[in-house]
């Protein structure tokens, strides 16, 4: 948490959502359940496995061997999202192309 950036921030969320069992965006608004920010951002803006391993919380590790298990982590679950955000945008496709 020392110099670490957005900690207090993070923190008072996770205190806040614990106590009121509701979360809240950093301009201040409670956010919906229903909301998803990922699905809203288009493909050339979401973060790539490259700059996922580049985080600075990654980077911070002192332990090459943590390190290396959290990177393979980051890595191994962004790919399961981008195969199932494929996987799922490919039905919208060919859904689509079946009236044309």
């Amino acid at each position: 948490m020392y110099l670490a950036p957005n900690a207090a921030f993070e923190f008072l969320k996770a205190l806040y959502k614990f106590i009121l069992k509701k979360d809240i965006t950093p301009d201040g608004n409670e956010k919906k359940e229903d909301e998803s920010d990922e699905d809203e951002l288009p493909n050339y803006t979401k973060p790539t496995a490259s700059t996922l391993a580049k985080d600075r919380e990654l980077t911070r590790i002192v332990d090459n061997d943590e390190k290396r298990l959290k990177t393979h982590n980051t890595i191994h679950i962004h790919r399961i999202k981008r195969k199932y955000e494929i996987k799922n945008s490919s039905k919208i496709i060919l859904s689509f192309s079946l009236y044309l």
